[in-house]
């Protein structure tokens, strides 16, 4: 071997399965009566009369409950709704005389904004408290389950996990294992949840740094753990995962005076609050020290606990801190013990910036691991090997391939729609001329005699400019309504905003200058910027300012300002669609250029019916000629019109025409978001999925790449997005080098079937991806693609799991033998891994194909190292930020995607 050639990486998945398989677990059931069945329906039906959710809220009761009761595990959504479905089941007994009055108070509170409160209370009046008993008593068999209760083991298996673990719930982390964390049981529905506590003290913060001065000081945190049970396609037992991030406790006060008055940071609805406690609240019963999650919510001003919550322990002779004094104090973790109740405010994005960074060391994970191996009755599940390590597509010097003029020029030059015009909305002329600069700089384009027009060897662009004046000033919300008076102000300026641009002769686009965010956030008119401006016709992107003013009242510009203007620049040609070709290197990716690159996104759900056979739920199909570099979508409306496909600018302006489903994307809620239709709706709308999928790879296999030699196809899908649409990529349905049924019934020609690949990815989304550590090189991190043995029940179809290094702007990870403890403001560098399933592969080896499929994480030229998805899922993902509604609320603006 070579010198500087390393020795192959292992990669050790963070999978588990039991060693002992005769483990039995107890369980009790809870079934709600059909009285209060009734009355739940009753205010229900009452509260859609004026538009209200037509499904019985209990998603907003299970938290309660569980927070008052730790050792439940599982709760029944369906169960407020029909007959004989267990509601709560429980590794233990409580006491329920409690229980009624939790659920009456969450019924006022729930239904008080909608419903008259004698009529609710006159509907609780006529329930019994004696009616909620426990069923009696099951064994429950962790490697066996019942066939009609297999449900119930993605609850069963992690608790049991989790028990055992705190048999022994001391872990020693960092280099030298001087980090002696103690975890605790965290209330979770989702899996299991353990927490370190006391939280630990750790440095960040470098000095001077730039414009501003970063400030030493100390920021406390707590390790997490997490235990999941998951499938894999080709597997029929279920592995436990686990999982380590970090939770990073607010620093400062949420409540603070300005002038005289109090100022209230805490976003609605409300923060979480982590609620150490050795007593059991639905009946007051002593226990071990767990968490409990609680909402802490905010009215107005003011803060409040849920209404169920605060009443239930008053009942039991116990007080849960004044909210208005945990928010409003100075944090002090240094008395943190299990004596007392404790209460603490976990910092997220909604509450700013933190010093502390996110995530945790490979050398953490490694610590963790080791753990596991040694304190649970498990044993890993296979080991990954090394197939074969990527060579560079683009030049090394290409930090971000599309800011080389050598190829963002051509690529602008041979575009198949040519760029008209850039309109450039600026507020500060320092911003409107770094943009004209960047402009000519990437495109090689040189001013001309005629006013506004630039010129080059790649074609030429008119460039216009115009003074935003106050189109992108916040929106005036008042402190009640918010989110209405965003909705009707958002269609307002969104008005004007067309109306006060020039008409677009052809393709054109803009960079828009706007502000940064404002407080409250719903007052942000970034999503007006959105809509107006590409009502208008123009793609848009959008720039925040470039300068500020320092203690001299100078004016300067950021210490990052040029790659800003850069990357809105970049950001701009990759809406218009512009893609540097080719794309596949026969020598570097072992794959014939004569290949369809497609790939299917769910976006959200529009407010139509099925009943002109088109989804409500919009879907888009993009498909890349890697020969040519072009770029086409299409969705199942479009589709219907003759099998249409359109360009990026198109594909925009309709998703902008869609009415919405407010707040509806698909990844923003759990796939029981169709509840409330019926199944033969559903059925339908996913076999028209099925049938306008199978069709749009048909009409691929049937368009030539660049001649008239037929092409391949490869088609890609997301899990996790994709399988509530379409069933078949669901582990148990998916199948080992053959087509899904669903396309079968298409596609159903040898030589159109021997000319189409199948992949599946699965991103870390719900810890559905194990975590990943490097055998015999303790903190190590690796990059490239690992064929993870051991874990299908056929050896002759494994997994893959795609590996990539941590990306450019992470400066300064956490070295190899370092731990998060020991530094907070270096970045983790410790990025997740990409489940890959190779599902149909004629004419090439699965390793190939997998090979292949990896490669084009790198793939993405507007980005600088790879993406979370292969090519071409940024251009499905990117298309979210047309996808959006002046009704949607401030956290639903799709535009802050990652890549």
């Amino acid at each position: 071997m070579p010198k500087n050639e390393s020795k192959p990486k292992v990669i050790l998945p963070g999978a588990w399965e039991l060693t002992n398989p005769e483990v039995e677990r107890e369980l009790f059931r809870l079934y709600v009566p059909e009285a209060w069945q009734d009355a739940a329906k009753y205010l229900t039906k009452q509260r859609a009369k004026q538009g209200g959710y037509r499904s019985v809220p209990v998603r907003s009761l299970d938290p309660l409950v569980a927070a008052s009761f730790p050792q439940l595990i599982y709760t029944g959504r369906q169960s407020w709704q029909k007959p004989n479905i267990p509601w709560l089941v429980a590794t233990e007994k409580a006491d329920l005389s409690n229980l009624p009055i939790l659920i009456k108070d969450w019924l006022r509170e729930e239904f008080s904004y909608s419903i008259e409160e004698q009529e609710i209370e006159s509907v609780l009046k006529g329930l019994n408290d004696e009616d909620w008993q426990w069923a009696d008593m099951q064994s429950y068999s962790l490697l066996n389950p019942p066939k009609s209760q297999e449900y119930l083991i993605y609850k069963v298996f992690p608790d049991y996990i989790a028990q055992e673990f705190l048999k022994n719930p001391t872990v020693k982390f960092g280099h030298d294992e001087d980090y002696k964390l103690t975890f605790y049981r965290v209330v979770s529905l989702d899996g299991a949840e353990l927490m370190s506590w006391p939280p630990q003290a750790v440095t960040v913060g470098k000095g001077e740094k730039g414009e501003k001065e970063e400030k030493v000081e100390q920021v406390y945190v707590s390790f997490v753990i997490g235990f999941r049970l998951h499938t894999v396609p080709g597997r029929e037992k279920p592995m436990i995962y686990h999982s380590l991030s970090v939770r990073r406790w607010i620093n400062k006060p949420l409540i603070i005076e300005k002038n005289g008055e109090p100022t209230n940071f805490v976003r609605y609805p409300g923060v979480t609050v982590h609620i150490g406690d050795r007593y059991r609240w639905l009946d007051g019963k002593q226990q071990p020290f767990s968490f409990l999650p609680v909402k802490l919510l905010r009215q107005g001003q003011d803060l409040k606990w849920p209404r169920a919550i605060a009443n239930l322990l008053v009942s039991n002779s116990s007080n849960l801190p004044d909210p208005q004094t945990l928010a409003g104090s100075e944090p002090d973790y240094s008395q943190s013990g299990m004596e007392v109740l404790q209460a603490a405010i976990a910092h997220t994005s909604k509450l700013g910036k933190t010093p502390c960074l996110p995530g945790i060391s490979p050398l953490d994970l490694a610590r963790l691991d080791k753990a596991i191996e040694e304190k649970l009755p498990v044993r890993r599940v296979g080991e990954a090997i090394l197939v074969r390590r990527n060579k560079s597509f683009w030049s090394k010097n290409d930090s971000k391939v599309m800011l080389d003029p050598n190829i963002a020029g051509p690529a602008f030059r041979d575009a198949e729609n040519p760029i008209d015009t850039i309109l450039i909305l600026w507020k500060n002329e320092k911003c409107r001329d770094a943009l004209i600069e960047e402009i000519c700089k990437q495109l090689s384009l040189s001013p001309t005699l005629e006013d506004g027009v630039y010129s080059g060897n790649y074609g030429s662009l008119r460039i216009q400019t115009q003074y935003v004046d106050d189109l992108t000033d916040n929106l005036d919300v008042a402190k009640k309504n918010r989110q209405q008076k965003r909705t009707k102000q958002i269609e307002e300026r969104s008005k004007r905003i067309k109306s006060s641009l020039p008409a677009p002769k052809g393709l054109s686009g803009a960079i828009v200058e706007i502000k940064p965010k404002p407080r409250p956030p719903e007052a942000d008119a970034k999503l007006a910027c959105r809509i107006g401006v590409m009502q208008a016709g123009y793609v848009n992107q959008h720039i925040l300012p470039l300068t500020y003013i320092n203690k001299q009242g100078e004016e300067k510009f950021k210490r990052d300002y040029k790659q800003r203007v850069k990357r809105a620049v970049s950001d701009l040609l990759r809406q218009f669609g512009v893609l540097p070709a080719p794309l596949i290197d026969k020598e570097i990716d072992g794959i014939d250029p004569n290949i369809w690159l497609t790939c299917f996104y769910i976006l959200r759900r529009t407010r139509k019916t099925t009943a002109k056979n088109v989804p409500n739920t919009v879907a888009l199909m993009v498909r890349v000629n890697p020969v040519l570099g072009k770029a086409e979508f299409t969705t199942p409306s479009l589709f219907k019109e003759k099998g249409r496909w359109v360009s990026s600018a198109e594909i925009f302006q309709r998703l902008l025409k869609e009415k919405w489903e407010p707040n509806s994307y698909a990844d923003s809620a759990p796939e029981e978001a169709n509840e409330e239709e019926k199944p033969e709706a559903i059925k339908k709308e996913k076999q028209l999925m099925e049938r306008f999928v199978g069709d749009c790879l048909r009409d691929c296999l049937h368009t030539p790449i660049e001649d008239e030699k037929s092409p391949r196809v490869l088609f890609m899908a997301d899990a996790q997005n994709a399988r509530s649409m379409l069933p078949w990529l669901q582990n148990p349905n998916l199948p080992a080098n053959d087509l899904p049924d669903g396309l079968k019934r298409i596609i159903d020609n040898p030589s159109e079937t021997d000319r189409l690949w199948i992949v599946r990815v699965r991103t870390k989304q719900n810890q559905e991806v194990p975590v990943g550590i490097v055998k015999d090189d303790l903190g190590a991190r690796t990059r490239s693609i690992y064929r993870w043995e051991g874990v299908s029940d056929n050896p002759e179809t494994p997994l893959y799991l795609s590996a990539r290094k941590p990306l450019n702007t992470e400066q300064g990870v956490l070295g190899k033998d370092k731990s998060r403890l020991d530094n907070g403001s270096a970045p983790a560098g410790n990025p997740p891994l990409l489940e890959i399933a190779v599902v149909h592969h004629p004419g090439i080896e699965r390793d190939d194909l997998a090979f292949f499929v990896h490669g084009l994480r790198a793939r993405w030229p507007y980005f600088t190292n790879e993406v979370s998805r292969p090519f071409p899922f940024p251009l499905a993902i990117k298309a979210k930020e047309y996808a959006v509604s002046a009704k949607d609320s401030v956290e639903f603006d799709g535009s802050d995607e990652e890549e």
